[in-house]
Order: structure tokens, then sequence, then C-alpha cells
């Protein structure tokens, strides 16, 4: 099943109000100032680890300060396309709620359990033979008795962690009976606790990594004695690929040399088990890993196209990633999806590394797994996609709020300015490093990302044909232009030029078509196609950018409106961009008109 939404009541700085997390179906990122709540949301969804159990002593204790209700969690859950393909009646959204005492399931879920005919016949049959005269159970094994076969009777009301335990003591009891149908009532057992943990294994489990722990080179095997007695990820290694304390051990202090390689290749053996599976899961590149013992030391080291190399000498990427691998092997269940929480994954990696690992959630989410993961860096997010953005804020009332898209009215002009802006500088990087020059149609030079992001959209909106279209390089401001002119010329590249009719695009004009000599006035356009003779031409309500095209009618439908300020400017165009090349926004006719008369004095349109 996928995780819809997670409503979140009294849990830390979360109450009842702006509580809900809206989950993409993939790939979900956390963006908010420091302290604003970000990791509070993460582990209120991964301390319910298997999703199974109620909220324990421990969690009811993180209740909102101030507040006297205890914490509740629903999730909204619906069903995946493998879940429909494999039960018949799967539809419908799930509904499960979390309390101190119980998990109570309403919807889809409940509905798919309830029509199982066969689970039901299975139930009857095995509370019918229970009350044969064969059994001659005591009063307490009675009194214990009917509890657990009540709960097989609500199975479509609640989620109950110890049915299985019920269902394995149900089998000790007729075990140490007299009966003649033992053979049939295991059986019986069997079938019932296959088919519960079958429809059990549709809620994912969360899996909530808060620190980025990477493996070392080597470790002496004093370490490894006591990390075997521990969580850390060494140990999760030997979880993960199966070797024991007696295996190592005798690895390490085998009687003679001979058993102690013996041993050696038996967890080499089972690692590089482990890595197949790996190989499946990365799919970046084939590699092997070598366990090797050296004068009371263990040293790993990585296998790839013909060469070893010692683990710290790899990527970051891939370290964080078998990290990662690994330690999900260790603590999860194989049968069932994946609910990734990472708190700020990456954090230490380098910018390329940061990048790497965006790219990477994507193939955690294969198999029906959902990734969320907070973030400062404007490098974790993906420029291509912001719809799956939440952003957090922590009001004055010391509270935190989720806002289901970070283009949100509600959120304070702060938070604006110092969550938002690193994400568009983000987008607005992408944008930058992702262009380049083109030899085989015409380049237009504009000032920054911004203007980019308004002449892109509108050249979609307005039908300008395909092969007219130019390629549009942002600057990293108006100073940078004539630069990029200098390049474009030496490289023998088609261009135009657009700047704003300002002070600042004008003093620019004046450097690229006479100061400097590179070009003539015919490739250089104000972006509201007027001349200028000189400065004073441009200057107070004469001025004009890009933001100036949009009419004002059209600038008032964003939740991020222009207002003049550095702090609007981006937010404004990439919701401008987003919203009219997904059709969201309607523009006015005298947006169309202004932007249409620049694309036909460019030459890429006919009046």
């Amino acid at each position: 099943m996928l995780l819809e939404s997670a409503k979140i009541d009294n849990f830390k700085s979360i109450r009842s109000e702006k509580n809900i997390l809206y989950v993409d179906n993939s790939v979900t990122a956390l963006i908010g100032k420091n302290e604003s709540g970000k990791s509070n949301i993460l582990e209120a969804l991964g301390r319910l680890d298997k999703l199974w159990s109620p909220l324990n002593a421990n969690y009811l204790k993180l209740l909102t300060r101030g507040q006297e209700e205890p914490p509740k969690v629903s999730l909204k859950l619906s069903f995946s396309p493998k879940d429909i393909e494999k039960f018949a009646h799967a539809e419908g959204e799930t509904i499960l709620t979390y309390t101190g005492t119980e998990v109570l399931m309403e919807g889809g879920l409940p509905n798919l359990i309830s029509q199982d005919a066969e689970l039901a016949d299975n139930i009857t049959a095995l509370q019918s033979a229970l009350k044969s005269k064969d059994f001659k159970f005591s009063a307490s094994q009675l009194s214990s008795l009917e509890i657990q076969l009540s709960r097989l009777t609500t199975l479509s009301q609640k989620v109950y962690v110890g049915i299985f335990s019920d269902l394995s003591s149900i089998r000790g009891l007729i075990s140490s009976s007299s009966a003649s149908n033992k053979a049939e009532l295991f059986e019986l057992i069997q079938k019932i606790s296959d088919r519960i943990k079958e429809y059990y294994n549709l809620i994912p489990q969360a899996y909530y990594r808060t620190s980025d722990e990477m493996l070392k080179d080597s470790y002496t095997f004093e370490e490894i004695k006591k990390l075997m007695e521990g969580n850390n990820i060494f140990h999760n290694l030997m979880i993960a690929a199966d070797v024991d304390v007696d295996m190592l051990t005798k690895a390490f202090q085998g009687p003679t040399e001979a058993a102690k390689k013996t041993y050696k290749v038996k967890v080499i053996e089972k690692i590089n088990r482990l890595t197949e599976e790996f190989n499946q899961f990365y799919k970046q590149e084939a590699l092997s890993f070598d366990f090797d013992i050296e004068s009371q030391s263990a040293k790993l080291y990585v296998h790839t196209s013909g060469m070893y190399m010692s683990f710290s000498e790899r990527s970051n990427g891939l370290k964080w990633y078998f990290s990662l691998f690994i330690d999900v092997k260790a603590k999860t269940i194989s049968e069932r999806p994946i609910l990734y929480l990472l708190d700020e994954p990456g954090v230490y990696l380098h910018v390329n590394a940061q990048k790497q690992l965006v790219n990477l959630f994507s193939h955690l989410c294969e198999g029906g797994n959902q990734v969320i993961y907070t973030t400062h860096s404007p490098y974790m997010i993906d420029g291509s996609n912001i719809f799956n953005v939440r952003a957090v804020e922590k009001g004055v009332d010391g509270l935190s709020k989720i806002f289901r898209s970070i283009q949100s009215y509600n959120l304070t002009k702060e938070t604006r300015v110092e969550t938002l802006t690193p994400l568009t500088q983000a987008l607005g990087m992408d944008l930058k490093y992702n262009i380049g020059p083109q030899y085989d149609k015409l380049n237009v030079v504009v000032e920054g990302v911004t203007d980019c992001m308004y002449i892109t959209a509108m050249m979609e909106h307005l039908d300008i044909e395909e092969e007219k279209r130019p390629n549009i390089l942002p600057c990293v401001g108006v100073d940078a232009v004539h630069l990029i002119v200098s390049i474009l010329i030496g490289w023998g590249c088609e261009y135009k030029v657009v700047v704003d009719y300002d002070t600042q695009g004008y003093n620019e004009y004046k450097k690229i078509t006479q100061k400097s000599d590179l070009t003539d006035v015919s490739r250089v356009f104000f972006v509201n196609c007027k001349s200028a003779n000189s400065e004073n031409d441009v200057k107070g309500e004469n001025r004009a950018t890009t933001e100036s095209l949009v009419a004002a009618e059209d600038n008032d439908k964003l939740a991020n409106k222009y207002d003049g300020t550095t702090a609007t400017k981006t937010l404004a165009a990439k919701e401008f961009m987003d919203k009219v090349l997904s059709g969201e926004l309607a523009v006015s006719e005298t947006t169309k008109n202004n932007f249409m008369q620049l694309f036909v004095a460019l030459g890429i349109a006919e009046q």
C-alpha cells in the first residue's frame, strides 16, 4: 500500500491544525528553517515502526507542551498497482488510526479482509473445533482462549500485532491436549496465520534513519567483539550477510591456520551473496566486496572494473548507499513495502554526491516503496519536480504547521525568504548548468534565470513553433551578459540579447554595442522593445523588466506575488512558469500581447 497522507495530533511541536503531511507516491521532500519541526514529523512516523502496533508509553510522553490530549496518528493509504493485481477486491482508501490502546482500521483493507470467505471459514472451523469436548481446558486457559478467538472475529476492525503470538499460544494448547486431529488444526492455524500476514504485509513498514553512519576500512577484533553486541553499521552488515559472532571469532581465532582460512572464506561468501543483492538494488555499476583478515584486523575492499580499492577510496555516494542498504536489510522485512524516513540525508556529502542521492532515491522507490526526507540543501531538491516539496513552519506559538505546497499563501514572508529562496536558487542553478550554447539554433542571452522562466513559459503558452524556439541562456546577472556574448561570438554561435529597460540594462546595452564593439544594436533588445538614447530614458516610470511584462492581474493570481523585492523575484517566476505550463494559470491578453511583441522583435514569431 502507498501512504497518501499522515495526520499527526499532539506530538511534540505538532498539535491539531495544519498537521497533515501529504505524501507523494515516490519521493517527498520537507524543507523549513532550523527548529521548524521537520524532524518531529519524521519521528512521529518513524516511532510507529512496523505500523502494526498502538502507540507505546514512550511515544505518549512526547505530547505537545501544555496539552492534555495524548498523541494520535492517522494514516491514509491506497492500494498500489501490485496490490490490486494480487487481490481482486482491493479498492478504496484505508485509514489506520493509532492511539495508545489500539490501531483502528476503516475502508479498503478491512473491506478486503471481510470479503475473504476462505479466511472466515477457516476461523469458524478453528473456533468450532476448539469447542469440542476433546479439549479439557482449565478456567484460565479457557478465559485466554476466548479473548484470543474474539480477536480473530474482529480482524476487519483493528490491527492486532499480537495476533500471531495468539495463534502460537492456541497451537501450544492444542499440542498439549489429547485431541486426535492436531495435524489438521495445526494446518488450519498456519493457513489463518499466513493469510493475516499477507494482509498485514500490505501495510508499509517505517524505516527511520537519523544519521549517516558509514563503514570504515578496517576493524580490530577487539572492536568487532564490542560492535557485535550493539546497534551499529558493522553489526548490521553482519546481520544482513547472516554472519554471527561464532563465525567471525573462528575466522580470527580458529584452532589452525586452515580453520581460520575456512571461516574467513565463509564470511566472504556470505558478504558476496549480499553484494549480489546490492547490485540489484544499486544498478549503477557491478561491484563485489572482499573481506580480509590481517594481523587481527578485518579489512573491507571494493572490487570493480578489475581493481580493488579500500572502502574509503570510493565515493561518498556509494558508501552512503551501501550503508543504507545493509541497514535496511538488517532492520526491515523483505515482503513489505518500506516507507523510508531520512533526516538530513547526505548532509556531510559534497555537492555532487548530494545531487546523486536525489537520483538514487528513485531507486529506493522501486517496488512500491516511498521516501520522505528533510533537507536544508538546495542541491538535495529535484529542480524538475518541486510539486513533491512540502514546507514546514513554526509559528510564534511554537507550533509547527505543514503546508502542502511551497507556494502556499499562508507562509510568512520570513519563511519564504529563509527557506524557499535556497530552493529557488537550486532551481536556477539547474537551469543554468543544464543549458549551454547551441550551434544549430538561435541563442537568446538574458540577464538571469527568472527571465528564462518567464520566456520559456510564454513560448509554450503562445505555441511558438518548436523549430523557431531559441535556446535561452540565463546569465548570473546583467553584468555577465557581455561576457556570454563574447563567448558566443568566439564560438561562432547565432545569438541575440534581451536586457531590462533600466539603468543596469542600459549600461550593459551600451557596453556591448558601443564601448566594446562586440555587436551591433540589431542584436540587442530591451524587454519592452523600446529604444533608449540616454540613461534618463530608462529611469522612473519608464523602466521595464521582464516581470513588468506580466500584467498585474496575473501577478495577483500567484501565491508568491512579485513585489519588486529580490526575495520574491525567483519564487514568483518559478510559480508563474509552473502554473502556465500546467494550464493552471489563465494568462491575460495583456501579458500575451507583451510577450508576443518581444517574440516578434526577436524574429521567433509573427504578428
